[in-house]
């Protein structure tokens, strides 16, 4: 896909929209670029990116109660657009934040995967940056591989406090767990382990309907299916 104007000069790989109290505002990265294309000339948010493969997450930042856009693609340090600017953010707790290649919002804490590694970290509730903590999930795991993105799922549709957090792994394996603090034994809970067939890439699910729906080499499985089998 390429802008009508001549200011994207390369093609663009992702499109994410923002949605924040001002209104939707869509991104393109094209290149080492990202680029506000919502206005009738594109303007450029950011110049110096490594890659245009890019995965986000709305959050609401408790210190300030506005409205970010996280943005993560495992080989530049996480960023955050708050609607006008973008900035780098500030991760510790890990030893190459750039390492970090997808991001979930759950249950008020962002998720993150990190590139070739079978856990996850996550960030205290309502914070966009900060320490990072991790949850090693190679324990719990029967078929190995590694973290490839994460999705949430809801029995009954819509966000509820039953909402389930599924770890996909690049081997097909969905680690459910239900639970708000992945520190607490006595607050995360181990639901299950599905197989639901190898994943095509790490923007492979997606809600529709209140269903889960996973992208795999066999085609598109509802997660309700999964559970199933």
């Amino acid at each position: 896909v390429r802008h009508t104007d001549s200011v994207l000069e390369d093609a663009v790989e992702s499109l994410e929209v923002y949605t924040g109290a001002g209104g939707d505002i869509m991104l393109a990265w094209a290149g080492t670029k990202c680029y506000n294309v919502s206005t009738s000339t594109p303007a450029e948010v950011e110049t110096d990116l490594t890659e245009p493969y890019v995965q986000t997450a709305m959050f609401s930042n408790a210190a300030d109660n506005s409205q970010h856009m996280i943005v993560v693609n495992g080989a530049d340090t996480p960023r955050t657009f708050n609607g006008t600017t973008m900035s780098t953010l500030t991760m510790t707790g890990i030893d190459t934040p750039s390492n970090l290649v997808n991001v979930l919002a759950f249950k008020s804490r962002l998720f993150f995967a990190e590139r070739d590694m079978l856990g996850f970290h996550y960030l205290p509730i309502g914070q966009i940056q900060g320490e990072l903590s991790y949850f090693d999930l190679g324990q719990v795991s029967k078929l190995g591989g590694y973290l490839l993105t994460m999705a949430t799922y809801s029995e009954v549709g819509g966000e509820t406090p039953n909402d389930y957090i599924i770890f996909i792994t690049s081997k097909g394996e969905c680690i459910v767990y239900n639970g708000t603090d992945p520190s607490d034994a006595t607050s995360w809970t181990l639901v299950g382990r599905f197989f639901a067939g190898e994943p095509i890439g790490r923007k492979c699910s997606f809600n529709f309907n209140g269903e889960l729906i996973i992208l795999t080499l066999e085609g598109a499985v509802p997660f309700s299916a999964v559970r199933k089998m």
